[in-house]
């Protein structure tokens, strides 16, 4: 109820931002993803230039795994913003998701140029992995091996790497 009141708020009038931003805290809190999509569509429509929502509403469309449109307005957060990491790990995400590949590289070495945690370097390998890139894949988990021991899985995808490298000398 009071999301939908404070939606009501902000779609009357566009200059209510405290009902917008209350409308996003309690549909987030609540996971109302299809009606947060809708509210921030409106959003950026009013207000094209607010490079905080176009971030926001990326993140609601990825949790509907909308993600073409996730990419559509996180280039232009990052186009405006380069050195975004939050926008630039997104964007790298919604490229991974989709399965653009040579995109979602570029984008990695992006998130990486702007600051190196295992876990960065771990989804950059697996879409190395995808291209069949075994060498830099296993040159990644290796460093993610470092950053962060405990992950099984960065074990597993870096023994994954390692055979297929030997297998292509």
């Amino acid at each position: 109820i009071a999301f939908g009141a404070s939606r009501a708020v902000y779609l009357d009038n566009p200059a209510a931002e405290s009902a917008l931003s209350e409308a996003l805290r309690l549909g987030t809190e609540s996971e109302l993803w299809p009606q947060l999509v809708e509210l921030l569509t409106v959003a950026v429509e009013r207000a094209p230039e607010n490079l905080d929502r176009r971030f926001d509403l990326a993140a609601a469309q990825m949790r509907l795994k909308l993600w073409s449109l996730a990419v559509e307005q996180l280039q232009v957060v990052t186009a405006a913003r380069p050195e975004d990491r939050p926008a630039a790990h997104n964007m790298a995400m919604a490229l991974t998701a989709a399965s653009r590949w040579h995109e979602a590289r570029a984008a990695w070495d992006k998130v990486v140029a702007l600051g190196t945690d295992g876990d960065t370097l771990a989804r950059r390998a697996e879409v190395l992995m995808d291209l069949e890139l075994w060498n830099e894949a296993a040159l990644d988990l290796s460093a993610a091996r470092e950053l962060d021991p405990s992950s099984v899985e960065t074990l597993l995808n870096l023994a994954t790497a390692l055979e297929h490298k030997t297998q292509t000398l």
